[in-house]
């Protein structure tokens, strides 16, 4: 006797789906979010348009790996990358997890983060970032990120952000995503 899916499972197959679509559809959700227009002009610009996009297919569907070169212009007088910069290129990458587990893509604004600098990073390092989403919530979204160089451990990030309504991107993109 052929058994069919009640509604639950029905649900549980097309959330699988959108997964799917969505992780298949991460580099481009991700060439658009570093090259939008409103960065113009931005203290971020420079740095979210030098960040690589490296793996995103984990066995832990939240998280990210991402790659990104230290250049003298975001050094301190001491050849080391500027907390500020750093700080930067995390909210970023958090932002990114975020996206890729939000189902609907919103818009988010930092609530809370926390930065630990263990070792300096210095200019010409190839950083290895690793970013995830550890919590989504209705209202807010939890994050953590680590930064590598030489797999040694350089920066430990956690991050809080509030979830608006809107969606990040506009309605054009979000339906050519799920066509």
């Amino acid at each position: 006797m052929i058994e069919f899916p009640n509604k639950s499972k029905i649900n549980e197959i097309n959330k699988i789906l959108r997964i799917m679509t969505k992780f298949k559809n991460f580099p481009l959700i991700f060439s658009r979010f570093i090259s939008d227009p409103n960065l113009q002009g931005t203290y971020a610009e420079d740095i979210y348009r030098n960040l690589k996009l490296l793996d995103i297919n984990h066995a832990n569907p939240n998280e990210l790996d991402l790659s990104f070169q230290v250049s003298k212009r975001y050094c301190n007088f001491l050849g080391n990358m500027h907390g500020g910069a750093i700080a930067t290129l995390l909210d970023c990458t958090t932002t990114l997890a975020i996206l890729k587990v939000d189902k609907f893509m919103r818009k988010t604004v930092s609530v809370d983060f926390g930065l630990s600098f263990l070792n300096p990073t210095n200019i010409n390092d190839n950083l290895i970032i690793k970013s995830e989403c550890t919590k989504m919530g209705k209202s807010l979204a939890f994050s953590d990120a680590k930064i590598f160089v030489d797999n040694k451990m350089i920066v430990s990030y956690r991050h809080v952000k509030a979830i608006l309504k809107e969606h990040y991107f506009d309605e054009e993109f979000m339906k050519k995503l799920t066509s």
